[in-house]
């Protein structure tokens, strides 16, 4: 079959039919269009079959994948190429190697105009990895190769399936294993060795109960059809109770089957009666081709098979957490806040039953199991069964301060950082943690949080009580308002640390909590938990060999958010210190009032007077910091920017300090700061992030009452940030609803599909006939009346008497 613009052949292939489909797309947006209409139209004409399109489709999906060229023209053809995709429903599949797939004679336009875009049952079927650009020769057009491998990457670790909770023999089966085990020992190993053979058995257990769950159904479906075939033929009444037993059997096992996509899928928004398989199938999928690594690049070469990619990924990881230094200098001549004994008194409490409970019932049963593969619905579940020796196990860790290397053993697994992640630093590693490791870690950290606030400064505005991000925003973007209307010099550097969590010397982080007065018991639960570790890292679902850690805390851990805010007060402490000496000259607000520093955990900016002094003194506390913490700044990364300073100075200091200077307005805790919210470009990343959010969805795979909920749930949610800090223009409130409402009725951002209701009526509350849909204008009211609030409970916060100086009586009225 063929067409102005693509030729097509049919193949019996699996026992379906295969539609492989080359792409010659015209240049021109009314060639385009044709072509799309008649593709979907003979999609239309021939639905069952999957589907293999690859060639030039002179479009792109995505704004990140043209450069060069960004006229209106262009946004209409994507939305176009995007709506024929979703038609087609077929999938844009990982890409390696190159970026683009078109450059331009003169190397100033590049486009990914070339790719192939599968369906669902092809990728799956035909084993697809991804798709990779290789290098062009006298062509302006990259070739293009799809990666098709079954690869072994090893076994998998045991999960604890939440469908498991809902059978009836199941408690009273771990209740009779649990009994019956003896095992003498320390009590942190004899809970170990319970879990490890609860999970053995609970391997048994479920081949014999749930058996593999598609195979059941099917078989369960065939024996409901035959007992209906015999009721049809005047069986005994024996038969039609059979009937009954057999029905019931087939929703149970549809329901365990929902249950496991549910928790595979990580969707958290999906309530009663909205899921369905379908969905979370793909959303399965979708989360695993996005997560999936099959190739790295290391050093401009390609690394590929499964040995090769575990030893680099492991090797990779193992030095990152290593140690470099045996002896870092201290940091001397400088005080801290102290605790004092009633807060180590908190800290030290013996663990009792009702505060154990209450962070296993604050717990997120859903979340991903570390290395023994339990979550806490399961210790939720089997509370009564394991209580005592759970118990028993804190008791014994709070007079020993040892655990075991199974209970502090974690896996590494990695978030990509950006669309089609090459190399490994594109990869954001994120830390599993065992089910009894991080039951005391949160126990643990819940203490801290109740006294830390005491010794962190005002300036931090990062986890701690009646502290929020919003708080440092208000700061720097007042500061940077009042510059501009002052007219006076201001120079602000934001920081970037290089994988700071991963790189802080736990020698410097115990000196500072000595500094800061915890007790030696304290320190020695901190070792135990924090600086005893091991990881592996998981790819594609196996860990590869573990490897011992040095240093850096884990992204996962409950305590390290609040042990990262110990190891960054050193920097805080050495800014002030240079103030106080002189030594940093701060943009005074008022005579006695200045923010030299404000950070939220690791975002952090310097903000000061436009001089040569301040600059030196920028480069000598941040590279004094890195000795001292191991916490690596990224001064390549890091920017400078002045506020009515000399050009010259600035472009100076960023030479000098390796960075590079840009204007304001600028990206701080990821709102635009210095920057107009009446202008609809300052919200362009709201709208995108929407579009993005979207586009990664098929609604067509929802009922309206899923796609309502996903509405409220997670679209809703998405201006949240912006909402809160900024007043919306009109026009934005408009394009943001039009997103919404064309995704409720059409099931996708662009599908444009009759609007059965109005949409003030979709926003009504649902006792008033409405769905309850959030009003976004009022929702927009809401979040900024909540500044009125504050401005009466937080009357310490670190921006109050900033606001209070700027605008006097006016202010929080």
């Amino acid at each position: 079959f063929s067409g102005d613009g693509f030729l097509g052949i049919c193949v019996d292939w699996n026992e379906c039919p295969l539609y492989i489909v080359n792409v010659y797309a015209p240049s021109s947006s009314s060639g385009k269009r044709k072509l799309w209409q008649a593709l979907l139209e003979f999609k239309l004409n021939n639905e069952k079959g999957e589907w293999c399109l690859g060639g030039d489709f002179n479009a792109v999906l995505k704004v990140g994948e043209r450069k060069g060229s960004s006229s209106l023209y262009r946004q209409a053809e994507r939305w176009e190429f995007n709506q024929f995709v979703e038609g087609m429903d077929v999938i844009d599949i990982p890409v390696t190697g190159k970026k683009f797939t078109w450059f331009s004679a003169d190397g100033k336009t590049m486009s990914r105009l070339d790719r192939f875009l599968l369906s669902e049952g092809f990728i799956e079927k035909g084993g697809v990895t991804g798709q990779w650009i290789g290098d062009r020769d006298i062509s302006d057009h990259c070739p293009i190769w799809l990666l098709c491998s079954k690869l072994d990457w090893g076994p998998k670790p045991f999960k604890f399936n939440n469908c498991w909770l809902d059978h009836a023999e199941f408690k009273p089966f771990v209740e009779k294993l649990w009994s019956n085990m003896k095992i003498e020992g320390k009590k942190a190993f004899i809970l170990k060795e319970k879990l490890k053979r609860t999970k053995e058995e609970l391997k048994k257990w479920n081949k014999e109960v749930f058996g593999v769950l598609d195979l059941n159904i099917d078989s369960t479906v065939k024996k409901l059809n035959d007992v209906e075939s015999l009721i049809a033929s005047d069986v005994a009444v024996a038969e039609i109770v059979d009937k009954g037993g057999i029905q019931k059997s087939f929703w149970d096992q549809l329901h365990h089957k929902k249950s496991l996509l549910k928790q595979k899928s990580r969707m958290r928004w999906v309530k009663e009666g909205d899921a369905n398989s379908r969905f979370f199938h793909a959303s399965i999928k979708s989360r695993c081709r996005r997560n999936q690594l099959v190739t790295i690049k290391k050093d401009k070469v390609w690394l590929q098979g499964v040995d090769c990619i575990k030893n680099e990924v492991k090797q990779h990881f193992e030095a990152n957490f290593k140690e470099e230094w045996s002896n870092r200098p201290f940091l001397a001549g400088m005080d801290f806040k102290k605790l004092n004994a009633d807060d180590n008194a908190i800290l030290l409490e013996p663990f009792e039953e009702e505060e154990v409970r209450e962070a296993i019932w604050n717990c997120d049963g859903n979340k991903s199991p570390g290395p023994d593969g339990f979550n806490f619905n399961f210790l939720k579940a089997c509370w009564s069964i394991v209580k005592q020796d759970v118990m028993e196990f804190l008791k014994e860790f709070y007079h020993s301060s040892i655990l075991p290397k199974a209970i502090t053993a974690s896996f590494l697994t990695l978030i990509p950082k950006k669309d089609h992640p090459q190399e490994l630093s594109e990869y954001r590693p994120i830390c599993l943690i065992g089910c009894l490791y991080k039951l005391l870690s949160k126990i643990l950290a819940g203490r801290l949080k109740r006294v830390l606030g005491k010794v962190i400064s005002g300036c931090q505005s990062a986890f701690l009580p009646s502290r929020q991000i919003m708080d440092g925003v208000v700061v720097l973007n007042e500061n940077i308002d009042l510059a501009k209307r002052r007219k006076n010099e201001c120079m602000i550097f934001k920081v970037d640390f290089e994988r700071a969590y991963d790189t802080i010397s736990w020698n410097y982080l115990e000196s500072m909590m000595k500094k800061m007065g915890f007790a030696e018991k304290w320190l020695s639960w901190m070792k135990a938990c924090v600086f005893e570790s091991t990881m592996s890292v998981l790819i594609n679902g196996s860990p590869t060999v573990d490897f011992k850690v040095n240093k850096g805390l884990r992204q996962g851990d409950p305590l390290s958010p609040f042990l990262f805010l110990i190891a960054a007060e050193g920097l805080t402490g050495m800014v002030y210190k240079a103030v106080d000496i002189g030594k940093f000259h701060g943009f005074k607000v008022h005579e006695n009032l200045q923010y030299p520093i404000l950070q939220f955990a690791d975002d952090t900016v310097l903000i000061g007077e436009g001089s040569w002094v301040n600059v030196w003194t920028i480069k000598t506390i941040l590279r004094g910091f890195e000795l001292v913490s191991g916490m690596k700044i990224n001064f390549v990364k890091s920017k400078l920017y002045g506020i009515n300073t000399n050009d010259y100075l600035l472009e100076a200091a960023a030479n000098f300090l390796l960075c590079r200077a840009e204007t304001i307005p600028f990206k701080f805790l990821g709102l635009p700061v210095g920057a107009n919210p009446r202008r609809l470009n300052t919200w362009k990343p709201v709208v995108e992030s929407m579009k993005k959010r979207l586009s990664s969805w098929n609604g067509r795979h929802l009922s309206i009452g899923g796609r309502v909920t996903l509405i409220n749930s997670v679209l809703s949610s998405l201006p949240l940030y912006f909402f809160s800090f900024f007043k919306a223009p009109k026009g934005v409130i408009t394009d943001l609803i039009k997103l919404q409402r064309n995704f409720l009725w059409g099931g996708g951002m662009d599908a444009k599909k009759l609007c059965w209701v109005r949409w003030e009526n979709i926003c009504l509350p649902k006792d008033k006939g409405g769905l309850g849909v959030k009003d976004l204008e009022i929702f927009n009211q809401s979040l900024l009346s909540k500044w009125k609030w504050r401005c009466v409970v937080d009357t310490d916060a670190v921006w109050y008497n900033l606001l209070r100086f700027r605008y006097g009586n006016q202010f929080g009225g």
